[in-house]
């Protein structure tokens, strides 16, 4: 009778680690945005704007220093795809009377990677100023770090990992209770998924909101096709053109002034 206990109990957890490997994570991105520009208000705004306007518009872009993105990440054993689930909404202000209202919308570039987990290629669509780009490349290797440091996220015990990568210092918590080597963004390698990650020097964080465990359809990890393909070398000199052109846009705000008279 202990043999067949025994046995019983060895396959359920084979069962229980077997459904830890496929699903969805969902994730926030946040991002801390050098606003301090906005702040010199005579070189930026036009001057028979009312300073009652530039006041509203300064308050509601002081809203928007850090704004967030949601993310989802599918993924079984073979593959995972990283894609926006919608965009950022517009933060507001007004003042007491409601004669100004100020709306700034902010949207991140779309993007989506798809990472084939069996031969180490990706397929990553970006965009830059509404035009979008195809990159196909193999998985670039990182040199993690993995330390002793523990500490809880979502109710997954999750243990710190750290990567040099250039003039950048990545910090990752992964957790081996979903035992798949992936993550957000092109962070993954891990033996463990990535819950949350401290990227830009801390100026990005990615964190988990909830992981949910289901079957996922072939349909769901499909490599995106939409875009014009190039290299990631001219990828990043278009962008890198771009970027001097519009004095570094990689958010797009757009601010709508309205201006009751109630005179």
């Amino acid at each position: 009778m202990k043999k067949v206990i025994v046995i019983l109990l060895s396959t359920l957890a084979l069962n229980a680690s077997a459904q830890k490997t496929e699903g969805r994570i969902f994730y926030t991105e946040t991002m801390t945005m050098d606003t301090k520009s906005m702040d010199t208000t005579e070189n930026v705004f036009p001057p028979e704007m009312p300073k009652e306007a530039i006041e509203q518009i300064k308050a509601a872009m002081e809203k928007m220093r850090n704004p967030s993105f949601k993310k989802v990440l599918s993924f079984n054993t073979t593959a995972s795809l990283y894609r926006d689930i919608n965009k950022a909404g517009p933060a507001s202000s007004s003042n007491e009377d409601g004669s100004v209202q100020v709306m700034v919308m902010t949207s991140a570039a779309e993007e989506a990677r798809f990472t084939d987990l069996k031969n180490g290629s990706v397929v990553e669509q970006k965009e830059i100023l509404e035009k979008k780009f195809l990159i196909k490349d193999a998985q670039k290797k990182y040199n993690w770090k993995i330390t002793a440091v523990q500490k809880e996220i979502i109710g997954y015990t999750c243990q710190k990992a750290i990567l040099i990568d250039k003039e950048d210092t990545v910090i990752a918590w992964f957790t081996p209770q979903i035992p798949v080597s992936v993550g957000p963004t092109v962070y993954g390698q891990l033996p463990g998924a990535i819950l949350e990650v401290l990227s830009g020097n801390g100026d990005k964080k990615i964190t988990a909101d909830k992981v949910e465990f289901t079957k996922i359809n072939e349909a769901e990890l499909i490599a995106p096709k939409e875009g014009k393909e190039v290299t990631r070398e001219k990828f990043e000199k278009i962008r890198q053109d771009k970027l001097k052109e519009t004095g570094g846009e990689q958010i797009r705000m757009t601010t709508t002034v309205t201006i009751d008279d109630k005179q």
